[in-house]
């Protein structure tokens, strides 16, 4: 259920991890990666990207769909959401707000669109202060959680960016994947477990009552004769 963007070749192996970990959870990732943006004349249109990767699992079969990326593929994940079938949740990466003055980029401000979401959305960064000042990735982070409807804020110590910041904290690993499952939806029979026992507990009852009513019934004594 889990749709990975990495954002350039050399940084594809380092997600492997946490794709791993997802896929001993149970779920079925798809970790794609782009082109090298500086080969490219064109706008990057990273949100249409993510949209196909979420068609891909669509047509393997998922149900629910966990989005994720690393800095503008985490910025592009967010327009893409709201097209995206089955969305369950975002995972966002040390995320930018305006790819406009990082590179050439369609995408512009995201966080109107995350105030227009409902799904729960992680947001990680590093926790180190702007040395420039300059919003920091924390300062970022924060920033985008507060426009989010169900945000999960993850600040990990040091100074990694992206990917690395997963891969040089393995409770950030963890707690990813923990998030993917509480977010993943439910088959159905266990979405009525409770009304399925909640019927067998009352038709339980009622025999009972109706078992007592005729054993009752057995004692009463006849006091005509």
């Amino acid at each position: 259920m889990s749709a990975i963007a990495a954002y350039l070749r050399d940084s594809y192996c380092d997600w492997l991890p946490l794709a791993q970990s997802l896929a001993d959870a149970g779920h079925q990732v798809l970790l794609f990666e782009l082109g090298d943006p500086r080969m490219s004349k064109d706008e990057h249109k990273y949100d249409l990207d993510v949209r196909a990767a979420a068609q891909e699992l669509t047509r393997r079969g998922a149900t629910s769909i966990l989005a994720g990326g690393e800095v503008p593929t985490a910025a592009g994940a967010v327009p893409a959401a709201p097209r995206i079938q089955g969305l369950a949740g975002l995972v966002l990466v040390t995320p930018v707000r305006n790819l406009g003055g990082y590179e050439r980029s369609s995408i512009r401000d995201v966080k109107p669109v995350l105030e227009s979401l409902t799904v729960p959305v992680l947001i990680a960064a590093s926790d180190t202060p702007s040395v420039n000042g300059d919003p920091s990735s924390a300062d970022v982070a924060r920033d985008l959680a507060s426009a989010a409807a169900d945000p999960r804020l993850d600040l990990v110590s040091g100074s990694s960016l992206g990917v690395f910041l997963v891969k040089a904290d393995v409770g950030l690993r963890d707690r990813i994947v923990s998030f993917a499952g509480e977010v993943q939806a439910k088959p159905w029979y266990e979405r009525y477990m409770w009304l399925m026992t909640g019927g067998v507990l009352v038709l339980g009852l009622l025999g009972s009552l109706l078992v007592f009513r005729r054993r009752h019934n057995r004692e009463v004594p006849d006091d005509r004769g």
